[in-house]
């Protein structure tokens, strides 16, 4: 549940810059056809309900997961939200009052996030309730009304018209109507039946539910139902005569009754600033071909620069690295040579014996700290300057590069990922690892090789993978459980360095160097 939680948490803090986009763009558009108006919040609603985060060049949005999804299992829990300042400022309290103390079982962020989870659940719940009690009201009341047309239905218990049902909508009016109010009423309402107001409206309202904790998510919602009634009068005018509009806003003034609360349902004729209806029904002309595209543009714009974001996969990557990430623990003379007395392995260039914790391999001149890199040879032991010129340089746009600790990335699709830390303004390698293919280690094994590939070139590994807890109960996870959620670790301790394999399906998933002399420079927790 904690999980989720975080998910919707970043959901809710990436879609926060698109709803002031839509607010700004809404705002400066005055005369952007209402329907542009309501795509615009359909935008948001995609963002909010799905859960792929899409990816482009050209967004404006740093982090599409400013939380790591692990963050609970992070011995030194941070964020990435792409904004320097902002990490920087949020960082040192993350760490000052939720790092893991080891000599305690429950983790305190832990804690946070399931009370968080709990209460969010609640929020939302009341919402759902609230939603339900306020349907069965409607329906109770409009329980006696008499059908007069095909879905239309008079009844003496309402004073304003409206539209009940998703599935199978009909349209309720007061009795006390006249002939000539009931003409542009039921023009109004079935105006709403046509663009299915009476299904995005109620959707609407069940996205809020799941985000109520988010101010702007009520403002967006707000901002729909009066872009949903100013879109229905557009279309209602488009196809009155224009001396009809005087009349129309007549029975506009007569028949709006305020709202003083926010509901999913009904599709109600008013509850909307009426004067402000009334003056967009006045001014109302046919938008000119250049306006309408331009609008469009500017709504495809929006969601190209705010409903994506630039990181999706360096995010990704990063919690994977961070959580395949080993505490060191520096082998004796004597278990090197244990381990080098259980290794059996026939390089692929040759017959020749290779051991594990050995310098030289049948590979050349390689060594077991270095991995191959299109082409070319690349050393954990190496310094950052040394390490960046072999991987090709780092990718600067899915790179996040940080005060404190930073995640540079190699290659067009990400390949390669390194985490440093800052050591008196140098760059210190601490992690380079991947999930793709590309990157070979000096035992020829890569990812997709099999599980008795990897055994056959390091033996049984002698390392151990990080501490991790349950995200209820705080008790810490067996290795069964630890298995099953971040995948079957083989952890190789050099001493010096670590290689970290992740294997799924029997085959490599993931491949991590360590350098253990610059981690241990760094206090972690």
């Amino acid at each position: 549940m904690e999980q989720l939680f975080i998910g919707i948490l970043n959901n809710a803090i990436t879609v926060s810059a698109l709803i002031v986009a839509v607010i700004v763009v809404r705002a400066f558009g005055k005369k952007m056809p209402k329907w542009i108006s309501c795509m615009l919040w359909m935008i948001v609603a995609i963002k909010l309900v799905v859960p792929i985060q899409f990816e482009s060049v050209l967004s404006l949005i740093p982090s599409g997961k400013p939380i790591p999804t692990n963050i609970v299992l992070e011995e030194n829990p941070q964020i990435s939200s792409g904004i320097n300042g902002l990490d920087s400022f949020v960082n040192p309290m993350i760490s000052q009052n939720f790092t893991p103390d080891k000599a305690v079982s429950i983790n305190p962020l832990q804690i946070f996030f399931h009370i968080g989870a709990l209460g969010w659940l609640a929020g939302m719940s009341v919402m759902l309730i609230y939603a339900l009690i306020t349907y069965i009201l409607i329906r109770k009341r409009v329980s006696t009304s008499v059908k007069i047309d095909s879905k239309v239905y008079v009844c003496d218990d309402i004073s304003d018209s409206f539209i009940l049902g998703t599935i199978s909508p009909k349209v309720y009016i007061p009795s006390t109507l006249s002939d000539e109010a009931r003409k542009y009423i039921l023009k109004h309402e079935f105006a709403h039946l046509s663009r299915r107001d009476h299904v995005w409206k109620p959707l609407g309202f069940l996205i809020l539910s799941v985000y109520w904790f988010n101010p702007l998510c009520w403002i967006a919602y707000i901002l729909l139902c009066e872009d949903i009634e100013y879109a229905c009068d557009e279309k209602v005018t488009k196809n009155i005569q224009k001396g009809e509009k005087a009349e129309y806003c007549r029975i506009l003034l007569e028949n709006s009754m305020p709202r003083t609360m926010i509901s999913a349902c009904p599709v109600t004729f008013g509850g909307i600033d009426v004067k402000k209806r009334i003056k967009n029904v006045v001014n109302y002309k046919r938008p000119a071909f250049l306006i309408t595209t331009a609008s469009i543009m500017a709504c495809v714009a929006v969601g190209v620069c705010f409903a994506t974001s630039r990181d999706v996969k360096v995010e990704s990557d990063e919690q994977k690295l961070q959580m395949t990430e080993v505490e060191n623990k520096v082998i004796s003379s004597d278990g090197v040579a244990e381990l080098e007395e259980k290794a059996d392995v026939k390089a692929a260039a040759g017959d020749s014996v290779v051991a594990a914790g050995t310098e030289n391999t049948s590979k050349g001149d390689l060594k077991d700290t270095d991995f191959t890199y299109n082409g070319k040879t690349v050393s954990i032991m190496d310094n950052f300057e040394a390490v960046d010129k072999a991987l090709g340089g780092y990718n600067a746009s899915n790179s996040n590069i940080q005060d404190v600790q930073s995640l540079y990335s190699y290659g067009d699709k990400q390949e390669v990922d390194m985490i440093t830390r800052n050591d008196n303004g140098t760059e210190t390698p601490i992690t380079i690892g991947t999930c793709k293919p590309g990157m070979t280690t000096s035992r020829g094994i890569t990812i997709g090789s099999s599980r008795d590939e990897l055994m056959a070139a390091y033996g049984t590994p002698n390392g151990k993978h990080p501490t991790a807890y349950d995200a209820q109960s705080g008790r810490e996870l067996t290795e069964e459980e630890y298995k099953q959620i971040f995948g079957e670790e083989f952890d190789y301790d050099m001493g010096d360095y670590t290689i970290v394999f992740t294997v799924e399906n029997d085959k490599v998933a993931s491949i991590q160097y360590k350098n253990n002399v610059n981690y241990n420079k760094f206090k972690w927790s």
